[in-house]
């Protein structure tokens, strides 16, 4: 209630505002507790056409100090408003004070103790951020990491969740097997492209997805491979309009023929039995 009744007091707008609510709500439905959303989507959910106005409230977002982000390589970016949050418990913790008079000093030492409280875990949290990057994908994989948080991948055995394996050795360069250990972002990731590709109006089966990466790896080595899901499905169809396109026609050019003339002195038996008859 004291959030959204002063949240302009601390320099926020409403637009601002709303945006953080969003990804609040990523960061309590996450399993490990991130927010990590593509701006596509939060636009979306917010009404908007593109992803530029979004990308607009985040920017400002930082630039006022009240949003950290943390990037990613090839992945979407992971929101922590953790000082938005601070500021605004500190807004609450002088107007408590100023209400209770003498009793001030008491909760000003509270209030101090508890947001320095917040900052240790926050840091914490950013301490296992970049341990987590520090251990490659492939430790993890076997559970030899210490990833505080990882899923257990099923069986896949149906066509549709045998995208998964495609994308997870294709994409990951993971090999793919049933019960693995896989880091919570890394399996969201894999599935969030899997759901992009069931939805195209021509969904890929698995030998065309392999054969895509596979093609996409030999014509462009310099490149990294395709791990976002908003990008991977133009790209397939871009792709299966150039296997598609008819090659020019070449110029015909007749061949010579050599033609066997038999020398003089050879009769044909047959001619013979023919001029006979």
């Amino acid at each position: 209630n004291f959030m959204l009744r002063n949240y302009a007091k601390a320099g926020v707008t409403r637009n601002e505002f709303l945006c953080i609510l969003h990804l609040a709500a990523y960061h309590y439905e996450s399993p490990d507790g991130k927010a990590e959303p593509a701006q596509e989507t939060i636009a979306q959910e917010m009404g908007y056409k593109h992803r530029n106005s979004v990308n607009n409230l985040i920017k400002s977002l930082k630039d006022k100090g009240m949003l950290l982000i943390e990037p990613r390589p090839g992945d979407t970016l992971v929101y922590n408003f953790a000082p938005f949050s601070r500021k605004m418990f500190a807004m609450w913790q002088e107007s408590e004070a100023a209400k209770k008079g003498g009793a001030q000093q008491d909760v000003q030492g509270g209030a101090q103790q508890d947001v320095q409280g917040g900052a240790q875990q926050d840091v914490h949290e950013e301490k296992e951020v970049k341990k987590k990057k520090e251990n490659s994908v492939a430790d993890a994989t076997v559970g030899g990491g210490e990833e505080p948080k990882t899923t257990t991948v099923q069986e896949q055995s149906t066509d549709d969740d045998s995208l998964f394996k495609v994308v997870l050795e294709e994409a990951w360069g993971i090999p793919y097997r049933s019960g693995m250990k896989l880091p919570g972002a890394t399996h969201g990731h894999v599935n969030r492209i899997c759901g992009a590709l069931r939805e195209m109006e021509q969904p890929p089966d698995p030998a065309e997805l392999r054969a895509f990466y596979r093609a996409w790896k030999r014509e462009r080595p310099h490149l990294s491979t395709i791990r976002a899901h908003n990008k991977l499905p133009l790209e397939i169809m871009k792709w299966r309009l150039s296997k598609n396109a008819k090659p020019a026609p070449r110029e015909y050019v007749p061949k010579h023929v050599d033609v066997y003339v038999p020398p003089a002195d050879v009769v044909n038996p047959v001619r013979q039995k023919e001029t006979a008859a």
